[in-house]
């Protein structure tokens, strides 16, 4: 085949891949209406437009975090600030920042993967990009979940890359400290990496003499916004603490992270293959990298491999030990370094390359069987409307999915003065105190029949219906079936 026709058909199969990608991102993101979690995700974001304060009064008095949500990174909140600021709080800006931020990840991936393994065609990077990014795991799970923090992985890939900067500090580039230092800003799960990175990098060059230091003030930088985010005291104790203390978080099986995917076991097998070998992957850097590798080259990608290897390595004891939820950001965001510093050093570089595309083949044939609704265009303006054409003008409203953006756009003569979440792991809650006040403030519900007894969380049986004597009507929203319940 000509060198012509060789780019020609890499060029079509770039192509072909990248709308299957787009496809699938939209898919993910965009086929899930409004749901309990877009309470904690989607709601403080659209109150600091409409109130101007990150606050959540719509949660009711029995939530320690009705004027916080210390619960999420403030990337999770905050995120869509601006998109809201340019076109309204709602459903689709909302939803369209996390399939961009879907987009970054692609591309973030696709390029990394093509340097790393050092392969020219496009196609042949961008089915590397999809035996990660297209697993039945954390990453489809979060862009199904509808949370910014699913650029966390490009975050993660790019903070750890192997990458030399004889300027910056130990030797890394600015850019590098600062993406480390935001990890824990963009996902609660991720304050472990950041420590790991900076103590496996200061370890392998502790040299400063000479070099830049603007990447460690920046590291320090986020490190205090961190800190100032994490730990103020009363967000603290009656969100952040409780919710980790949690027992079935924080104990919730030997591997569950490891093991942990959005899917049937058959559908699953290929991401519990490539989460295996990622750690094996892992352990081959460990190995080279203490008894040394032939060569110069090699010994260079392996020790700048290091950190990325020591956060597989060492949430992996975690998760052996007590589980780790969540594991799957650090196996995936990190796991094409592995995987090509160990190819490396074992002179395999073409094989490993060859290996995870056909995984990348394997996911994409998986993702054709399961990911199959199409994306629901429902705006938030459809929710106002089915609002006020299901309630009276002096009636006061909570509200379930899929109405939660409604509590912040403020529909026309309506008031909405509460939510119904899920209360999340919080000991505290009291479920009766949480009805009677509903009961006092509110005498209509409008949302899901699920979320109008759904008081289950942390334990226990379920309540009674939120108001004890009403009347009920079965409706439709856009084929959906909700209720409209009326206290008597």
């Amino acid at each position: 085949m000509s060198g012509t026709a060789a780019r020609r058909l890499d060029a079509f199969g770039a192509s072909a891949l990248t709308a299957g990608y787009v496809w699938l991102l939209l898919a993910s993101v965009f086929s899930r209406r409004e749901w309990a979690d877009t309470i904690a995700y989607g709601l403080p974001g659209a109150n600091f437009v409409r109130f101007g304060a990150l606050a959540m009064p719509q949660l009711g008095t029995q939530f320690g975090f009705d004027r916080f949500w210390l619960f999420n990174a403030p990337w999770v909140v905050v995120a869509e600030v601006p998109t809201f600021w340019l076109t309204g709080a709602g459903r689709i800006p909302h939803l369209t920042g996390i399939a961009l931020f879907g987009l970054v990840n692609w591309i973030v991936f696709t390029a990394v993967c093509r340097r790393l393994f050092d392969i020219r065609s496009v196609t042949g990077a961008m089915l590397i990009a999809f035996a990660f990014l297209d697993t039945r795991g954390l990453v489809t799970s979060d862009l199904y979940n509808q949370k910014y923090s699913v650029v966390a992985y490009a975050l993660l890939l790019v903070a750890f890359l192997p990458v030399t900067d004889q300027r910056g500090a130990c030797g890394r580039p600015w850019w590098q400290w600062l993406a480390a230092g935001l990890l824990p800003l963009t996902h609660i799960v991720l304050p472990p990496a950041g420590i790991i990175w900076f103590v496996t990098v200061v370890a392998l060059d502790r040299s400063v003499r000479g070099r830049s230091m603007l990447g460690p003030v920046l590291f320090v930088i986020a490190g205090l916004a961190s800190a100032a985010w994490y730990f103020r005291p009363e967000p603290l104790s009656t969100q952040l603490w409780p919710h980790v203390a949690f027992g079935g978080f924080r104990a919730a099986g030997h591997f569950s992270g490891l093991f942990d995917v959005a899917a049937s076991t058959i559908a699953a097998i290929p991401t519990w293959a490539l989460a295996i070998a990622t750690v094996v992957a892992a352990v081959i850097v460990a190995v080279y990298a203490w008894s040394g590798t032939s060569g110069t080259e090699a010994r260079d990608d392996v020790r700048l491999a290091v950190p990325a290897a020591a956060l597989i390595l060492s949430i992996f004891v975690v998760d052996a030990w007590r589980g780790y939820l969540d594991y799957g950001y650090f196996i995936t965001g990190v796991g094409p370094i592995v995987f090509a510093a160990a190819a490396t050093a074992a002179g395999r570089r073409a094989l490993v390359a060859a290996l995870l595309a056909g995984a990348g083949i394997v996911n994409i044939a998986v993702s054709t069987r399961l990911d199959r609704l199409p994306p629901d265009w429902t705006p938030t303006r459809a929710t106002e409307q089915f609002l006020t054409a299901h309630t009276r003008e002096d009636d006061r409203i909570v509200v379930g999915p899929p109405f939660v953006f409604a509590a912040a756009a403020m529909p026309p003569a309506r008031t909405i003065p509460r939510v119904i979440p899920q209360p999340y792991f919080l000991a505290t809650f009291d479920r009766l105190a949480w009805r009677a006040d509903l009961n006092a403030c509110c005498n209509v519900y409008v949302g899901e029949e699920e979320q109008y007894t759904r008081l289950e969380r942390p334990l226990g049986p379920s309540l009674e219906p939120i108001f004890a004597d009403a009347d009920i009507e079965h409706v439709q929203f856009n084929g959906q079936p909700v209720i409209v319940a009326r206290r008597r």
